[in-house]
């Protein structure tokens, strides 16, 4: 019989101008930091930082390959101005896509076509770490997370090579 592991690093990423020189609050940081902890993950930051290529580098490499994160949520930048590139920056990072997270957190916003349509979230495995991009929506975000967590839980287990009896 093999032991399961229950709990798994965490940390959130919110990318956001406003929120970063404080013209706005941060809603969705804390309503994913509460959701987390409510799953048994062990936040170890929730950071945020302008929507800029390089900041969002630096944060993620760093959580992947310095702290080595299980998971990794991302919110913000996934817009469709010129400046949004946090996908662009997530899939430079990641050595294996999650197409069924992807089409999941799709499916999640599906109430709201049009937003769903343009949602250009991504997720996959860089290192050992699961990065996911959700929606920079308070709502919409926690619906996508709580839709895909089971499923993060199994790919962390997959992920970090842990042996279950299914």
């Amino acid at each position: 019989m093999s032991m399961m592991k229950n709990e798994y690093n965490a940390a959130i990423l919110i990318v956001d101008d406003l929120i970063f020189i404080g013209k706005r609050k941060d809603e969705i940081g804390p309503i994913l930091q509460g959701s987390l902890n409510k799953n048994r993950y062990i936040i170890k930051e929730l950071k945020v930082v302008p929507n800029e290529r390089q900041e969002i580098v630096s944060v993620l490499n760093r959580w992947v390959y310095k702290n080595r994160l299980n998971l990794i949520l991302v919110s913000g930048g996934i817009g469709l101005s010129p400046l949004d590139e946090t996908p662009e920056v997530i899939l430079e990072l990641v050595e294996r896509r999650f197409p069924g997270i992807e089409e999941e957190l799709r499916k999640g916003l599906e109430d709201n076509k049009p937003d769903a349509i343009l949602f250009r979230g991504v997720a996959g495995t860089a290192g050992d770490s699961l990065i996911i991009a959700l929606p920079n929506e308070p709502e919409m975000a926690i619906e996508c997370f709580t839709l895909i967590e089971p499923a993060i839980r199994r790919a962390l287990q997959l992920i970090s090579g842990e042996k279950n009896d299914l």
